[in-house]
């Protein structure tokens, strides 16, 4: 399999009058094009014949670079829109219920009977597949303010565009990840993922990604897991990125557990969809998350309540170049087999 085919998916190819389960299956193949940490792709797929389930695949969880399951959770949430927003644009409008508790939550979704309330999301679908991680340069150009607030219409999303606040939390950014250098299973963890510019494989973070060219793909894990001390030298680069990003920006939620990061996901993914359509790039990067007293300052630098905690930073702006997309596997759905979890609906 092209492990690049799933970004020419077909629209026209939509089963619209086939079975709910190929409906299901035909949404899947946007839902898989989300963005995940470490482009792990850190999900699960069963079916039957009412209900696509999505769950965290914990074959993929990250023990030193997401230890909590966040960035999983909030993988799950940024394919759960894609997946409505898919099912909003081929008029199939879905409802979406949280199953389990703490973190062995799933989700189910069914066809809604009722008029759809997602229906905004239909406006968004042309980004699905134009919408990459753009870890590369922006631009300098200021973003308009009428676009940020347009943005900032997804709750929970604050943006900062001043310059002096932007170099402090560049700063705070290099100091956290500098830390991360000097974590061994971390650097082993990370190389795992990072994959030669010509990977056949469906999943990771070939070195373009990053504006490494072919020949050094090739050794880049090698260098990250014998060599950790590198990532001094690129939490530096990351350092210069956000200080020459226009704008930059987190999503903070009151709670901090699987269901609020799903939430989380979701908003980004909106965010990212619009960004694009909009003609902006926007990268998350993760090190200040993950570090409680971190948040906590970046908390400050962004004048967010105290009661809400960061749970994603990203950058903004205008792309300077092009950006490729990442691999993706093969989506395998499972025949769902029914239980008894306690659910509570998304909002």
């Amino acid at each position: 399999m092209n492990n690049y085919q799933a970004w020419e998916v077909d629209d026209s190819k939509f089963p619209t009058h086939g079975s709910v389960e190929s409906r299901y299956a035909a949404l899947l193949e946007y839902g898989i094009l989300a963005p995940s940490t470490h482009n792990t792709q850190p999900w699960r797929f069963e079916s039957d014949e009412k209900s696509l389930f999505l769950y965290p695949d914990r074959n993929y969880e990250l023990s030193y670079g997401d230890s909590e399951n966040r960035g999983l959770f909030i993988s799950l949430g940024c394919c759960l829109i894609n997946i409505m927003v898919a099912a909003e644009h081929f008029g199939m409008p879905l409802q979406a219920t949280i199953r389990g508790s703490g973190n062995n939550i799933f989700l189910q979704l069914v066809q809604s009977k009722t008029k759809s309330e997602n229906s905004s999301l239909r406006s968004l679908f042309p980004g699905i597949k134009s919408r990459t991680s753009n870890k590369l340069p922006y631009s300098p150009k200021v973003v308009a303010p009428n676009i940020l607030k347009k943005l900032t219409l997804i709750p929970s999303i604050h943006l900062e565009i001043n310059k002096r606040k932007i170099e402090e939390i560049a700063n705070l950014h290099s100091q956290t990840a500098a830390e991360y250098a000097m974590n061994k299973a971390f650097a082993r963890e990370l190389s795992n993922w990072l994959r030669y510019n010509k990977t056949e494989q469906g999943d990771g973070m070939p070195g373009f990604v990053s504006g490494i060219k072919t020949g050094p793909s090739l050794v880049g894990r090698y260098v990250i897991r014998f060599v950790p001390k590198v990532l001094k030298v690129l939490a530096k680069k990351d350092k210069g990125l956000i200080m020459s990003s226009a704008t930059v920006g987190i999503i903070t939620s009151a709670k901090n557990n699987a269901e609020a990061w799903i939430d989380v996901g979701k908003k980004y993914q909106q965010f990212a969809l619009q960004a694009t359509l909009l003609g902006l790039s926007s990268t998350p990067l993760a090190a200040m998350i993950e570090k409680e007293l971190a948040a906590t300052r970046l908390a400050r630098l962004f004048e967010v309540s105290a009661d809400e905690r960061p749970q994603m930073f990203f950058r903004l702006g205008y792309p300077t170049v092009d950006t490729k997309h990442t691999p993706r596997r093969e989506i395998k759905i499972g025949k769902y087999n029914a239980n008894t979890a306690s659910s509570s609906k998304i909002t």
